[in-house]
């Protein structure tokens, strides 16, 4: 299960409650998306996952997805950023967002839950 989250305050202080129901359910494989980022907060995301990882020990996806306007555009044309522009940054982003949910499906290595280094 993927659990998208935008690295403010409001949207982690849900993360506790979501563990809770996460584990009634049975702990099923989850992982938290980083969402909305600038897409030049590169050290930012790493100190956000790494955050999330530590103190609400939540497994946290190694990619993430930035705020861009064709992730808003395409919906009202009933497409995909990947239809829109295929070579695009968005288009990047989810292939390796599918790259990284199919090698969990799969039992690959890639993206197992990791400690994030924080800078500094």
């Amino acid at each position: 299960m993927l659990i998208p989250v935008w690295p403010q305050i409001y949207h982690l202080e849900t993360l506790p409650a979501l563990k809770n129901l996460l584990r009634v359910a049975g702990d099923i494989p989850t992982y938290v998306v980083l969402n909305g980022l600038h897409p030049q907060a590169t050290r930012q995301a790493d100190e956000a996952k790494a955050m999330i990882a530590d103190i609400y020990e939540l497994s946290v996806c190694p990619v993430h997805l930035c705020d861009r306007a064709i992730y808003a555009d395409v919906p009202a044309i009933g497409k995909s950023a990947q239809e829109v522009d295929p070579d695009g940054k968005a288009a990047e982003e989810i292939q390796r967002l599918f790259n990284f949910v199919t090698s969990q499906l799969k039992g690959d290595t890639y993206g197992q839950p990791q400690k994030f280094a924080t800078s500094g």
